[in-house]
């Protein structure tokens, strides 16, 4: 997936937090959400088994670097501050320009060229980088537009089907876990056959839901229980329709394995004789 790639000039350090505000603020107009590493990201990179090298280079991007994303465009943007001259974290093989600069590389998720869609994002966002007389702007890539749309259909139909593999894989690998655990738990309690289905929704769907947990430049869809003690609520609000889709179908999922598990004469026994 090759990115759209634009430059900015800047003349020193101090005038990259105007030109980010700038640039996220076009941004988050345009519907992108910033994607913040969590708390903890530089000391996971730091216990990484990895070379200096390359340690160095994951914590120049996490410092220097912000990405944002249009879920419902299917676009990445990534931005990168090479103003201090350190290019250890630039993985773009043309040729960096001379000056200082700022880095922008705009993907188009679904596939390897700019669609109709992304390429019309890339024209307004380049005109509007040139009309804000932020620096000298250089676009040193710009992809190709694709025209043939049943392509682009076809290739979003592919990753959505590979998305939902991994939500359900991720989602079912949890659940055996909880699953197992939570009905070994209620079905020794005296409740009701309704009570013990709800109990056991409620406390499945919120510890196997997949969520989009944010790492140093992408979301990892983990399950909900591995963000205990739940404190960071920005889990839930970055990307707010991937949460509830993604809450209402693991409550799907639980909801008819209970409807399975605790439909037997055992459960009404041990709730009309809990002796």
């Amino acid at each position: 997936m090759k990115p759209a790639v634009v430059d900015i000039s800047v003349d020193s350090t101090t005038d990259v937090p105007a030109n980010f505000q700038t640039v996220s603020m076009f941004l988050r107009n345009e519907g992108f959400q910033e994607l913040k590493p969590p708390d903890n990201a530089a000391a996971l990179i730091q216990r990484q088994n990895l070379p200096a090298e390359i340690k160095a280079s994951e914590m120049s991007r996490l410092l220097h670097g912000h990405t944002f994303v249009s879920e419902t465009a299917r676009i990445r943007v990534m931005w990168m501050d090479y103003s201090n001259g350190d290019l250890s974290a630039r993985i773009t093989l043309i040729a960096p320009p001379a000056h200082r600069f700022i880095e922008i590389e705009i993907f188009d998720e679904r596939q390897s060229e700019l669609s109709t869609n992304a390429s019309r994002f890339f024209n307004r966002f380049t005109q509007y980088l040139k009309d804000s007389n932020i620096g000298q702007v250089t676009v040193l890539y710009a992809p190709p537009e694709a025209h043939d749309e049943p392509n682009i259909l076809a290739n979003s139909i592919l990753i959505a089907i590979a998305r939902a593999a991994r939500w359900l894989a991720v989602a079912l690998i949890c659940f055996v876990l909880t699953g197992f655990v939570t009905w070994k738990f209620l079905r020794r309690l005296p409740m009701s056959r309704g009570w013990l289905r709800f109990s056991f929704v409620v406390i499945n769907a919120w510890l196997i839901v997949p969520l989009p947990f944010p790492s140093t430049i992408t979301y990892v869809v983990l399950p909900n229980i591995l963000a205990f003690p739940w404190s960071d609520g920005t889990i839930y609000t970055d990307s707010p329709i991937y949460t509830i889709t993604s809450m209402f179908a693991a409550v799907v999922i639980c909801g008819l394995t209970s409807a399975v598990i605790f439909r037997s004469a055992h459960v009404q026994r041990v709730a009309s004789n809990p002796s």
